[in-house]
């Protein structure tokens, strides 16, 4: 009895939290990243500092927060676009498209697709994208989202190509960013213990010299916020 109700406070926080993050993204006050910070805040307060998946994988708290963000609140887009699509009394809809899409996604990017997959011109969703599946469109971490679009009327957006080059270059840089919160996690907890951090803390600064490497050799923009941790 005592297990599983620190089982149901848990996930009543974490919902309590995602959902305060979510609300203050949606609002247009905040920012992703401060929404995150704070529901990371909180869950740091509260002494979670990392999310087990059914998959078995464990994620930070930063990351897992950042995700789900992400992820719910393109959700809410997608419906929104939904809805537009059926004002409109239109049966499509085009998707966005982004260099540093992941391979399985770069497929239909880009493209128009019939939302009740009945359209004798274009391919269906659902059919094509995955939406509404974990892997697929407006999915676990996916960025890409799609709006209304009407046959003879709407042009096409420019289409971004696929470049497994930039993609592969951005997962270096998330891997990057993994380890220095890694590190500087590991410091914390032995500072907090009274031990000493010096290894670690060397770590941090070896693994950001890297990331500086790898941001002036590719271009790409540094996201600071991705290397923090909270709590």
């Amino acid at each position: 009895r005592l297990t599983d109700t620190i089982a149901i406070d848990a996930t009543g926080k974490l919902n309590q939290y995602m959902d305060m993050a979510q609300m203050m993204t949606q609002s247009g006050a905040f920012t992703h990243e401060q929404s995150a910070k704070v529901a990371v805040e909180r869950f740091a307060a509260d002494g979670v500092y990392a999310f087990d998946y059914f998959s078995g994988v464990r994620t930070s708290i930063e990351a897992a927060v950042r995700r789900a963000l992400v992820t719910g609140v393109n959700q809410a887009t997608a419906e929104i676009s939904l809805a537009n699509a059926e004002e409109l009394g239109t049966d499509l809809v085009e998707v966005t498209s982004h260099r540093a899409a992941r391979p399985s996604h770069a497929a239909w990017q880009g493209g128009v697709y019939s939302i009740s997959g009945n359209d004798q011109k274009h391919k269906g969703l659902v059919e094509t994208t995955g939406y509404g599946t974990g892997p697929g469109l407006a999915g676990w971490g996916c960025r890409h989202s799609f709006f209304a679009y009407v046959d003879g009327i709407s042009e096409q957006l420019p289409k971004e190509e696929y470049s497994q080059e930039t993609y592969e270059q951005e997962q270096e840089s998330r891997y990057n960013e993994r380890t220095i919160r890694h590190w500087k996690r590991r410091a914390a907890t032995l500072e907090a213990g009274g031990q000493d951090a010096t290894k670690a803390r060397e770590k941090v600064k070896a693994w950001q010299q890297k990331q500086r490497e790898h941001i002036a050799k590719t271009g790409l923009t540094r996201e600071y916020v991705r290397e923090r941790i909270y709590g």
